[in-house]
């Protein structure tokens, strides 16, 4: 059977699929029509159908029904990769809870996304608030997919990129916050199903960086930071791409808190589904993304600078305390034992946002007309 993997309606008909992913699928998207939040998560439905419809069995099929029920009484699955309501809780309002604030302190802040392309003439500097990118590379040839066919597992240059943001903190003289992510590009295999170079997809590493400096960056800084991560690209180990660096200004915390929901996103399996389907491969797709390392240490979050909690110039907030549900109900109702634990309040406010915000995107709401 021809089914649109990316089609609920699809995926529910009879012997589309096994009938317990169907039930998980149709559990998911019971909660999916009931909140308006999830619905407007961009990606996420097709996302879910995806991971349901996954052509993968073993260990993925747990990891699979573990996201089609997150949420469901009020457990998590505790996949921020694949699951918005799992990044949302565990990545993105931590992370705006404790960087926001920042903002006021450090207004001179950027938008980094430290990237790869295969191809020369999409490779270079781009400054958004410029009308022209730098484009260095853009007379050479370009090149092939060399990487693994089954695993992303080239872990060293994911590391050696944190490396990097790290570095670049110190030499503006302010503080870093980066999510480092792989992303997937696939090809057509060629007539008499050989394939060109050593594999039918590519997994190229980005990093998605929050950067804050005493004072503006001018664009010819920007050039001279370009200059220095070609130099360090092209020392990597088994570099098949060129350097790509996008910037932007962040214009207030808002913008701040935006672009950490953007970088602490989960992986766009719909993107990478339609660039398999597109080149004849979504048996690729699914190997691929069955044998995805996504517990590897060197794909974590990291702090420097400024923005790192360990520092003596940190600007942030720090994270809530562990506080049992007890202690918190008794510091809020007992005066006296409030008095005794002055260090718990901003903890306990935190607390109660979270807690508050949870309540909101419960809210339920009409299903839309089909």
């Amino acid at each position: 059977m021809d089914l649109d993997r990316t089609d609920h309606r699809s995926l529910l008909l009879p012997g589309a699929m096994p009938l317990q992913r169907q039930i998980a699928l149709k559990s998911w998207l019971k909660r999916y029509w009931a909140s308006a939040w999830m619905r407007d998560e961009k990606g996420w439905l097709e996302n879910a159908c995806l991971l349901a419809s996954s052509r993968v069995d073993g260990p993925w099929e747990k990891q699979v029904l573990r996201t089609l029920y997150c949420g469901s009484k009020g457990r998590l699955c505790g996949l921020p990769d694949f699951c918005n309501r799992d990044a949302l809780d565990r990545r993105v309002e931590p992370a705006q809870r404790e960087f926001g604030p920042a903002f006021d302190r450090a207004p001179h802040s950027y938008a980094l996304v430290l990237a790869s392309e295969l191809d020369p003439r999409k490779a270079g500097l781009w400054l958004e608030w410029l009308r022209e990118p730098w484009l260095p590379f853009a007379g050479e040839r370009g090149l092939d997919l060399l990487t693994d066919p089954i695993q992303f597992n080239d872990y060293q240059q994911a590391e050696l990129l944190g490396d990097f943001v790290r570095d670049l903190a110190g030499v503006v003289g302010g503080g870093a916050f980066c999510r480092i992510e792989p992303d997937l590009l696939f090809r057509r295999s060629e007539p008499g199903g050989s394939m060109r170079g050593h594999g039918d997809h590519a997994a190229l590493v980005h990093a998605n960086v929050l950067l804050n400096a005493p004072g503006p960056i001018e664009p010819r800084t920007w050039r001279t930071i370009f200059r220095w991560y070609a130099q360090f690209w092209a020392r990597l180990p088994y570099c098949q791409s060129y350097p790509d660096l996008w910037v932007d200004q962040i214009g207030d915390r808002a913008g701040l808190e935006t672009w950490l929901g953007y970088s602490l996103k989960p992986w766009e399996l719909h993107k990478w589904f339609l660039r398999a389907r597109r080149a004849g491969r979504e048996d690729a797709f699914d190997l691929v993304l069955a044998n995805l390392d996504y517990h590897h240490d060197e794909l974590r979050t990291r702090a420097c600078g400024n923005l790192s909690a360990l520092s003596g110039e940190y600007i942030g907030r720090r994270k809530p305390m562990r506080l049992s549900n007890k202690e918190i109900n008794q510091w809020l109702n007992d005066p006296a034992f409030a008095a005794l634990h002055p260090d718990w309040e901003d903890s306990i406010i935190q607390i109660l946002e979270k807690r508050k915000a949870r309540r909101g995107r419960g809210r339920k709401v009409l299903r839309p007309a089909a």
